[in-house]
């Protein structure tokens, strides 16, 4: 069979292996998190060490979410998915060396963890938008389902690898989970370059069209949604950095417990999408900003039942701090899955952007480079609250600080639409 005929008929092929591909690339940070953190710490590394070393993951995405529609138009699909790909497997691979290369020697320990999570992160962030944004065109006529689906694979990613990574590592240690996950990263690059069907990166009635992601950025709601998904992201990034160490040392959990209690969050998280998009359909629709200040909020609550907050004066039980990774999860879920949402609707109603890749791309991008902020944030934060004053308050503090920011946005938004009332009044008049 001609291999051109074959992409062309195997689009549902492709969007799974897309779906693989978002799944690995948002599970890899959640993959090591049940065991990585207590075995730094028991090596002597400090609590703001580990944050600092965690924070990694988030500030190289940012350069890389926002260069990678550029690099997919000038490469072409084939060319960008192989280097993204290959160099995700490889990234991936090397972790499997940090233990071996001259293991006694602590700098020389953290520098290789520092090293591999760098290379890791421009990685998965390039994959993970290159995938989010090839979806939703292999389905011209569904794109927005298409995202939502491309969101829940995300919230998919780091449940499932949250547990598997605990498993992996009782059952064959340290260098398993990375090498199996390599592995499979690499069948899922090879088959995608097999079925991936050509796409049209840009429509020719289009012309003048100038794909900006900031442009996109500077619209009014698109910053009030990038901000509460920048405070939900900080909060689920400020547990997933700190919260193993904590599970580990005051309830004596096993790698596997941790990873099942951290895979609470994403689970929630990935039931939320169906749900809020719903919500945001319906009618009347709901807009999606509305569902993302509920989403930031509900992740702001549950921030004071994982440690839990002491002035809350919950008491101190695993079933506390569950429900706490339940309401972190439904406000991740929530935030992600409508800020993305809000970026399309702005892009296309308000920006007049077609319905194309590089629309599409550009909305995953805002999405993802926000994301990396709140990753970079939020494990630093956690760190060095969690070495000054322990989990329970540290949880604590982060609520206060990000919820003095929540309520600020708020107000913004209530003078703006106060102004815009007495604007229409006086029109009205004239």
């Amino acid at each position: 069979m001609d291999i051109s005929c074959f992409r062309r008929t195997n689009r549902h092929l492709a969007a799974l292996f897309l779906a693989f591909n978002i799944i690995q690339s948002a599970g890899i940070p959640s993959l090591s998190i049940s065991f990585y953190p207590i075995i730094l710490r028991n090596l002597g590394y400090t609590k703001t060490t580990i944050g600092v070393l965690y924070s990694v993951y988030g500030l190289p995405q940012i350069v890389s979410n926002l260069s990678t529609s550029r690099i997919v138009k000038h490469l072409g699909l084939q060319c960008s998915l192989w280097w993204f790909g290959f160099t995700f497997s490889l990234s991936i691979l090397l972790f499997t060396s940090t233990k071996l290369i001259l293991p006694d020697i602590p700098w020389i320990y953290i520098a290789q963890g520092f090293f591999c999570l760098l290379l890791q992160s421009l990685a998965l962030s390039a994959v993970q938008t290159f995938s989010l944004g090839v979806l939703p065109s292999l389905y011209p006529t569904a794109m927005n389902e298409a995202a939502s689906l491309g969101i829940m694979c995300v919230g998919i990613g780091v449940t499932a690898y949250s547990t598997l990574g605990g498993v992996l590592f009782s059952i064959g240690g340290f260098h398993l989970p990375f090498l199996l996950v390599g592995l499979v990263q690499l069948i899922i690059t090879i088959g995608l370059l097999i079925v991936m069907p050509d796409v049209q990166l840009s429509l020719p009635e289009f012309p003048a069209i100038k794909y900006d992601c900031f442009r996109l950025a500077s619209h009014t709601w698109v910053i009030c949604g990038g901000i509460m998904q920048l405070i939900s992201t900080t909060v689920n990034s400020f547990s997933d950095a700190m919260i193993g160490i904590h599970l580990a040392y005051v309830y004596h959990l096993s790698a596997v417990s941790i990873g099942a209690i951290q895979a609470v969050a994403p689970a929630m998280s990935v039931l939320a999408v169906p749900l809020v998009d719903s919500l945001a359909g319906a009618a009347p629709p709901i807009h999606p900003c509305l569902l993302i200040f509920m989403g930031c909020l509900a992740s702001l609550v549950g921030l004071n039942f994982l440690g839990p907050s002491r002035p809350m004066h919950f008491p101190n039980c695993l079933s506390v701090v569950i429900v706490g990774q339940m309401l972190v999860g439904i406000g991740t879920g929530t935030t992600g899955s409508m800020a993305v949402e809000n970026n399309w609707r702005v892009a296309t109603q308000q920006l007049g952007w077609p319905y194309d890749i590089e629309t599409s791309t550009a909305a995953a991008s805002h999405y993802s480079s926000i994301a990396a902020i709140g990753l970079t944030v939020g494990p630093i934060l956690g760190g060095m609250l969690d070495a000054e004053d322990g989990f329970p308050d540290a949880c604590y503090k982060c609520s206060a600080a990000l919820s003095g920011l929540f309520f600020i946005i708020i107000l913004l938004l209530l003078l703006k639409y106060c102004n815009f009332c007495n604007k229409s009044r006086n029109r009205n008049y004239k």
